[in-house]
């Protein structure tokens, strides 16, 4: 007699996340490693990035990591502006010692047909509800089929963590742009936010001067 699942208020089965898929391998064999995919931007790359590609490659002793990059294209057309372009960020997973492969363009959002046609056993990621392109949880399927491995994030780390540190000191680094030689043009400012960012880091420096 088969055991009844028990389902969650949204639908998916209560042990969504440690179900176990039928024929799947169980990571004990080298030569039948399990098959985990990982998806994201990877936008600016760091070490929350790294960590959770740590774990997934970790959620099974022999796993074959699978990485999946969005293009630019449509990151741009779902997210905004990136900082970095699809070959960068590209190639900064191939050189991750966690990845064995990298896909791009990846999905935006996860299909039964990109699994089957990459043998993908587990889709690893973190387990918030991701909304986007019209989906509340574009992880939702896979959740519901028991292909879902939930990674954790790394607290006080992300692409936006890592510009707004960038913009709270956007002077100290324009100031050290053009202190390299770099143009006023090269950064995009006008030859009166130059001179104002240059006469407050003088007034500055004065001010500590009077100070000691």
């Amino acid at each position: 007699m088969e055991e009844e699942i028990e389902y969650l208020p949204n639908g998916l089965p209560k042990n969504y996340n440690t179900m176990v898929m039928p024929g799947v391998p169980d990571g004990s064999d080298p030569a039948n490693p399990v098959r985990i995919y990982a998806d994201g931007v990877f936008d600016m790359y760091h070490i929350g990035h790294a960590k959770v590609l740590e774990q997934a490659k970790k959620l099974f002793k022999h796993c074959y990591l699978i990485v999946g990059v969005s293009g630019d294209k449509e990151t741009i057309e779902k997210k905004g502006k990136i900082v970095m372009n699809e070959y960068e960020r590209v190639e900064i997973l191939k050189h991750c010692k966690w990845v064995d492969e990298v896909i791009l363009p990846c999905p935006w959002i996860i299909t039964v047909p990109f699994l089957t046609e990459h043998n993908i056993h587990y889709v690893a990621h973190d387990d918030e509800p991701y909304g986007s392109a019209g989906a509340k949880d574009i992880y939702y399927d896979v959740k519901r089929l028991g292909m879902f491995r939930a990674t954790q994030r790394t607290d006080g780390i992300s692409t936006s963590d890592i510009i707004l540190r960038i913009i709270k000191d956007y002077d100290m680094y324009v100031e050290r742009s053009l202190d390299r030689g770099f143009k006023r043009q090269d950064i995009g400012i006008s030859a009166i936010k130059a001179f104002r960012i240059k006469l407050n880091s003088k007034i500055l420096e004065f001010k500590q001067k009077i100070i000691q």
